[in-house]
């Protein structure tokens, strides 16, 4: 009788010696791997996503745009003076006919030269005069042969011209001072977007953050209610042997430990998920410790009447619509001006 009741207490010692060291194993493994995980609180996390999310970035770049060409049109109005300069090089090349001019030279000069020698008709005999006007004739002659029938000329020039002009709206109909408002607006529209992108940001990260941490609650306790179950269930064993439940009752309580066990793998795939949605929030792939818990605000008394009466000055996409809405006016005046004649001076001054 004592060997039978030696035996089950040696299995006890036995089995509580090796849960035991089960247990110093895991702790030691749990307690090795939160070395290497990387701990951040709430306040860290809002201020990384809020410095280095592509959106955040992407709307900061859409903002300082908008800044940027407000500044470019300010000035629309003013009147623009613009210094000039134009350098040019002229090269021509071209032959200038030269026969039709030695004919018209020949003709004037043996004409006139014949109007002068029949002056002296009456001093000299015909058959003289022939022989002269001949002889210069044939002078003419020689003389223009030797001169080319065509001439190639080559024109070279090359300049710089400097001057100053000036520009300056006198009347557009409206065009300007539109365009100078929807400036405006638009920068004011993206300062919003960016505090509205900001709160959608800072929205998104409140759920991920603290949805992991409500997922780790969950895991925890699923894992007790399992270690739960599964004493129970042991002890069900126990029972079972020495008569004081049968197989039914025994099998009552294993279909509690599956559903347990069930009910941990689920809150145990949910964690993941949660802890998978905030890594890509964080845009990091190591593990995450969390430490800022859950918690409930009891600092905020605001009543419900309280915030309606203030929605429209607090919310941004209230104040989106109503610039959307002075924008689309603006764009109406802007449409209406160009049925307008715009009236401009010029004026230009040559610095040679």
């Amino acid at each position: 009788m004592l060997k039978q009741n030696n035996r089950p207490n040696l299995r006890v010692k036995r089995f509580q010696k090796k849960l035991s060291m089960c247990i110093h194993i895991i702790t030691c493994s749990f307690f090795t791997s939160s070395i290497f995980a990387q701990t951040i609180s709430y306040s860290e996390a809002e201020q990384y996503i809020a410095e280095n999310a592509y959106s955040t970035q992407a709307q900061r770049a859409l903002k300082q745009s908008a800044q940027l060409e407000m500044d470019a049109i300010k000035n629309l109005g003013l009147p623009r003076v613009d210094l000039n300069a134009t350098a040019y090089s002229f090269h021509s090349e071209t032959s200038v006919p030269l026969e039709s001019g030695k004919r018209r030279l020949e003709n004037s000069l043996t004409r006139g030269f014949d109007d002068k020698l029949s002056q002296w008709e009456n001093v000299l005999s015909p058959e003289v005069i022939d022989q002269i006007s001949q002889g210069f004739d044939q002078v003419v002659s020689d003389g223009l042969n030797k001169v080319p029938n065509n001439v190639d000329v080559t024109v070279k020039d090359q300049d710089v011209r400097t001057s100053l002009s000036m520009v300056m709206p006198l009347y557009t109909g409206g065009k300007i001072s539109s365009a100078k408002q929807i400036a405006t607006l638009q920068a004011q529209r993206s300062t919003i977007s960016e505090k509205q992108q900001q709160d959608a940001q800072r929205f998104e990260m409140i759920q991920a953050y603290f949805n992991a941490q409500l997922q780790q609650q969950l895991a925890n306790v699923s894992l007790f209610n399992f270690n739960a179950m599964q004493q129970h269930y042991n002890n069900a064993l126990k029972l079972e042997k020495q008569g004081f439940i049968n197989k039914g009752q025994r099998m009552q309580f294993e279909v509690a430990l599956n559903n347990a066990d069930r009910a941990y793998q689920n809150a145990q795939s949910n964690l993941q998920a949660s802890l998978f949605s905030l890594k890509n929030l964080l845009q990091i792939s190591d593990r995450l410790s969390l430490s800022t818990p859950l918690f409930v605000n009891t600092t905020q008394k605001n009543d419900l009447e309280t915030f309606l009466s203030n929605y429209d000055q607090n919310s941004s996409l209230v104040k989106k619509l109503q610039m959307d809405t002075q924008l689309a006016n603006e764009n109406i005046r802007i449409q209406q001006a160009a049925k307008k004649p715009s009236v401009f001076a010029f004026g230009e001054y040559g610095l040679d």
